[in-house]
Parts: C-alpha cells; sequence; structure tokens
C-alpha cells in the first residue's frame, strides 16, 4: 500500500513518513481494492455428527489454544470451538491444577 512515502532526505535511514499530501482516508480507499482475502466460519454441521455433540461453540473468556473447565468437563479451545479432551485420569487431574 502506498500510505507511506520515502523522503529523499531520509533514505539513508530507510525511514518512511506518513503521506499527508492526500487525506488518509482517500489514501485507503484508493489502496483496498488492493487487498484481497476471505473468512469462512466453521460449521458446526460439517463436523462428524459424533464430535458435533461434544464439541461447544468457544468461549469469549477463553484464550486461543487453552483449556477450561465448564460444567464438569474439561475442554480445549481451538479458534472457534471447544472439544472436550481425552486423556487419563490422571492427565485430566494434571491440566485441572494449571487452570486458573
Amino acid at each position: 500500500m502506498a500510505l507511506w512515502k520515502w523522503p529523499a532526505d531520509r533514505m539513508e535511514w530507510r525511514v518512511p513518513v506518513p503521506d499527508d499530501s492526500i487525506p488518509f482516508e482517500e489514501q485507503l480507499t484508493k489502496e483496498s481494492v488492493f487487498i484481497e482475502g476471505s473468512y469462512e466460519e466453521i460449521e458446526l454441521e460439517e463436523m462428524n455428527e459424533e464430535l458435533t455433540a461434544e464439541v461447544i461453540p468457544a468461549v469469549p473468556e477463553v484464550k486461543n489454544f487453552s483449556y477450561a473447565q465448564i460444567e464438569d468437563r474439561l475442554y480445549y479451545r481451538e479458534n472457534s470451538v471447544m472439544r472436550p479432551v481425552e486423556a487419563s485420569e490422571g492427565m485430566l487431574e494434571r491440566i485441572r491444577v494449571w487452570l486458573p
């Protein structure tokens, strides 16, 4: 994107500065046509029916890629879903000790 310019007096430092010759909103509108990408939400129905019953939507208070205990069950959050943890009782107890 061309929201920054390289001033001639600062080329030795390689430090760009904001381009104030055009309003920022206009620059952003002009450059946003070059942004490409897509976002697809995961659908629980697309997952295996057996897992769908156990998988729950992610709880916002739980950080991504971490454990949480919800209703006496231990879950691991991955992105927008929380999957139950399948491990031995000893391992589950060790994980519970780590929880806040």
